[in-house]
């Protein structure tokens, strides 16, 4: 931390988002359940490898951060939520991108990508193991595809007995 300021900065950013979803709520945008939703499929996933900062630099594509700005930046003053954002100054724009820069430690936008997506699969394999949020939603898909394929593996050898082929099992029979 750079200086004081008055509470806690993981705090600071949970209330930010409190805020906003109390909104939501108080307007019937969505359920708790369905916000909750959305952190726990959307940036939750995220959130465990990379922090809000490296994963806009990403956004960004190949210029990273300096072009996420320019293109989304505008967005912030949009209504969307009921957070005042700064205005988007060259100097804070200057000190994204050598923030993220730094965060990225060499690391090209293509290797983040791929650093990003190989624990995004990982997380999503183990919450499949306690067949919650999206490892419930891998699992369930998963299932779905082994029982396709059974039975299309049936099928296929049901068709082949029909053409007289040898059942599963039995020799083949040379001709």
């Amino acid at each position: 931390v750079r200086r004081e300021v008055p509470g806690h900065l993981t705090d600071r950013l949970q209330e930010a988002l409190w805020r906003e979803i109390l909104h939501m709520v108080n307007e019937d945008v969505a359920t708790t359940g369905e916000l909750d939703d959305s952190i726990v499929y959307g940036p939750g996933l995220r959130w465990a490898g990379m922090g809000t900062n490296l994963i806009y630099h990403l956004a960004g594509g190949e210029t990273g951060m300096r072009h996420m700005l320019r293109q989304f930046g505008p967005a912030l003053k949009w209504p969307w939520t009921r957070l005042e954002a700064p205005e988007l100054t060259e100097e804070l724009i200057d000190k994204m991108v050598a923030g993220t820069h730094a965060q990225a430690a060499g690391r090209s936008i293509r290797e983040l990508e791929r650093l990003r997506d190989d624990y995004l699969v990982a997380i999503q394999q183990v919450l499949r193991e306690y067949n919650i949020g999206a490892g419930a939603t891998l699992r369930s898909l998963e299932e779905r595809l082994y029982a396709e394929s059974a039975a299309a593996a049936r099928a296929a050898l049901r068709t082949a007995a029909d053409a007289g082929a040898p059942a599963a099992g039995e020799p083949l029979r040379l001709l």
